[in-house]
């Protein structure tokens, strides 16, 4: 590390540093550097200094003796973006590398990567230029990186990913520590609206709901928002609010040997920040994946290593400000006959058409168009033990556990050990066998699912060719399968998965799914690559599997719920 005084000339170099740190928290991107330095050697350690890392730079703000040492408190140098003052700031409707040109023009920083192009408005008063890349956060729902030694900021979506790292103990995780609290835990809730309306007229006669997910406790509490004038926007948002608060909140807290920094045979298991982890515990009963939020990082002894993962939900208060946050220009702007005042603009069911609208209040009503929703909706699910749950209890299936969670009607179409392909030796009808039967018994769905393809695979029938009509090959199923499926709900949402890894012989026939679902324009997932489970990892086989087979048990359906109901919202 190198020393520099307040005026950023180069002192000294610091050798004789412990305990050096540096801790990472992903909602802000902020870190901080911590060490201990010999007091004697200490004489330049002053605040308002510099020391420059390889790969940051931090100003000296807290120092404190301690014995022999000076403990030392930096945080990221970002002085120049503190240094720029905006009394009235107001950019409408444009995309966030605009915005932030706009906010870093003449700082020395600019955008680095930015991997988001949608459009908000940002306004702020008496901000500088720090602070409002800081509300950008929220305006915008982003994460950022500052590399304050280039002075350069990344815009992500989300930072990090899954990359197969874990957290076992007994092998990296040294210690764990986990809180869990109910304070604000309710089962029951009663919504309210403007001018006292409430959900019963659409929620059979029940003015609340409830969600036992957790807990058949009944626990009531109200939440009151005059902004609601439709009925079906308040009950839409009450459940999505019930479901964050209906559970404890849990946060997790771990000392984990950095194997990659120890070893570079490891590099395999590197992490970051924002990064998604496996955490195994059988000692403490623990089985998640989760996100890196907090990252405290020893460069001196990977070993000690400590991150934080989290589970926790933000409060009804905090829902309701975030939700504030994108809304509050729409305030006051609906009448009772359900037009926006000033304007020949509609709002009927949720949906909200702008013609017309000034442009400061174009973004406000894109939100409210575009938030996702699959309450009260009708899903079909057809599939092998993917989607039936092989020995698994059909409730516990993530198709059920997502469609409950939602309010769903969920027909659960799958069918254990079925393939795809008519087959010679086949011991039951193949999917394209019964897909008339199966789409007679179905009306009026608002939603279809299919995932299939495991047995194909493992059997190694016939793939065939893309114009193939014959159910003898795998591609000629599939069109005999969607065909039917598109005639009979043609205005549906469609969504494909693929099969995921099982026994590493899955490749060609995801290959011949992800074609013959283009050649039909349906959306397609593929769950091979980025599932996120693997049968042929013994640590993941073992975690998700039901007693000897390759049926996934019931923590790793519930664990795909999550991921399937965001892209569901997004058809």
């Amino acid at each position: 590390m190198w020393l520099y005084n307040e005026n950023h000339e180069k002192i000294e170099f610091l050798p004789h540093y412990k305990n050096r740190y540096i801790a990472s928290v992903l909602s802000s991107g902020d870190k901080t550097l911590n060490f201990q330095y010999p007091i004697k050697k200490s004489a330049n350690i002053i605040e308002e200094g510099y020391i420059r890392t390889k790969t940051d730079e931090f100003v000296i703000k807290q120092t404190k003796t301690k014995g022999d040492y000076l403990e030392v408190i930096a945080t990221l140098n970002v002085e120049e973006l503190e240094g720029k003052i905006f009394i009235d700031f107001k950019e409408v409707y444009k995309d966030i590398k605009e915005v932030f040109n706009i906010i870093l023009e003449d700082t020395n920083w600019s955008v680095g990567i930015c991997e988001l192009n949608k459009k908000r408005t940002l306004s702020a008063h008496y901000k500088n230029a720090w602070e409002l890349t800081q509300a950008a956060i929220k305006t915008y729902g982003c994460e950022l990186e500052y590399d304050s030694y280039n002075k350069i900021i990344n815009i992500y979506e989300k930072r990090g990913s899954y990359r197969g790292v874990f957290a076992i103990d007994g092998v990296n995780m040294k210690d764990l520590e986990i809180q869990s609290t109910s304070y604000d835990f309710y089962t029951r809730l009663v919504p309210i609206g403007k001018d006292g309306l409430t959900v019963e007229s659409i929620n059979g006669g029940k003015n609340y709901i409830e969600n036992y997910t957790y807990s058949n406790k009944i626990k009531t509490t109200y939440w009151k928002d005059e902004r609601y004038t439709i009925v079906e926007n308040l009950l839409e948002d009450a459940v999505i609010k019930l479901s964050e608060i209906s559970q404890p909140t849990k946060s997790y807290k771990m000392t984990i040997k950095d194997l990659a920094k120890l070893n570079n045979k490891y590099n395999a298991y590197e992490y970051s920040l924002g990064d998604t982890i496996l955490m195994v515990s059988k000692e403490k009963n623990v089985k998640l994946k989760e996100r890196i939020v907090k990252y405290i990082e020893y460069l001196d002894n990977p070993e000690n290593n400590k991150i934080e993962v989290s589970t926790t939900k933000l409060t009804l208060e905090e829902i309701q400000k975030k939700f504030n946050d994108t809304t509050n220009t729409v305030d006051n702007l609906v009448n009772p006959d359900g037009t926006i005042s000033g304007s020949n603009v509609d709002i009927k069911q949720g949906s909200i058409s702008y013609q017309n609208l000034d442009d400061s209040l174009k973004e406000k009503v894109d939100i409210l168009n575009n938030i996702p929703t699959l309450i009260n909706k009708k899903i079909l699910f057809i599939g092998d033990d993917f989607i039936s749950g092989g020995t698994l209890d059909k409730n516990k299936t993530w198709c059920n556990i997502l469609a409950s969670r939602n309010g769903m009607t969920v027909y659960n179409y799958g069918i254990n050990n079925v393939t795809i392909t008519s087959y010679e030796n086949e011991e039951q009808q193949s999917l394209s066998e019964k897909i008339d039967d199966i789409l007679l018994e179905v009306d009026n769905v608002d939603y279809i699912v299919f995932c299939a393809g495991h047995y194909d695979s493992e059997l190694e029938l016939n793939i065939g060719t893309n114009i193939d009509e014959d159910n003898k090959t795998f591609k000629g199923a599939l069109n005999i399968i969607f065909n039917a499926i598109l005639a009979k709900f043609p205005l549906a949402n469609f969504l494909v998965l693929s099969p995921f890894n099982r026994k590493n012989k899955e490749q060609d026939y995801v290959n011949a799914l992800k074609e013959i679902t283009s050649i039909f324009s349906i959306p397609f997932f593929n769950n091979l690559e980025e599932l996120g489970i693997n049968m042929t990892n013994l640590v993941q086989k073992d975690i998700f599997k039901i007693d000897d087979t390759l049926f996934l048990n019931e923590l790793g359906h519930t664990k795909i719920s999550y991921k399937y109901e965001n892209i569901l919202k997004m058809l």
